[in-house]
């Protein structure tokens, strides 16, 4: 800051349902399967590793003139306006009209993260394994179309996933 540089940070965060359900749906569309690499795959049997190594980062780097911003991606179009929503916060210059742009939403982004820097056992995840489907059943999955509507997708379920043991997500067309 000494420098007239403002460092802002953003950590876009997805959610580990919305992760796999993005998997699966990038499984079964050919459009989008150049998106998933077994890299991905492989990545979501380290999720618990991934938040703790997450959490020590924010510990490490998050300070009082660079804090960062925890964006919820779940939701990607409302994330890149929480996103640009928070900039005119962190940032002071003549005429500013803080109603014209609103207060950031707290479901869609979080300012500072106090409390993962002083909390002893901060929570790092949700449980290790989501319980998988009944393979007897059809899943429902949501495709987003490219005009981004929603509109359902119907999958079959495979007799095996091929996510990784223990994916709620294992179906295909």
């Amino acid at each position: 800051m000494a420098d007239g540089i403002l460092l802002v940070k953003f950590w876009l965060s997805v959610s580990r349902a919305e992760q796999r359900t993005r998997f699966a749906i990038r499984r079964v569309d050919p459009v989008r399967q150049w998106k998933l690499s077994p890299t991905d795959i492989a990545s979501l049997g380290l999720w618990d590793a991934y938040t703790a190594a997450k959490v020590d980062m924010f510990r490490a780097t998050d300070t009082e003139h660079a804090p960062w911003t925890v964006v919820k991606t779940n939701d990607k179009r409302r994330a890149r306006l929480e996103a640009l929503r928070s900039l005119p916060w962190r940032i002071d210059y003549d005429r500013k009209d803080t109603a014209a742009v609103g207060q950031p939403d707290p479901l869609s982004s979080g300012p500072r993260i106090p409390s993962w820097k002083q909390a002893r056992n901060p929570p790092t995840s949700l449980p290790t394994r989501l319980p998988a489907p009944p393979w007897a059943r059809a899943c429902t999955l949501t495709a987003i179309t490219r005009r981004g509507r929603h509109r359902p997708a119907r999958i079959r379920p495979v007799a095996r996933s091929a996510l990784g043991e223990g994916v709620a997500y294992g179906c295909r067309a």
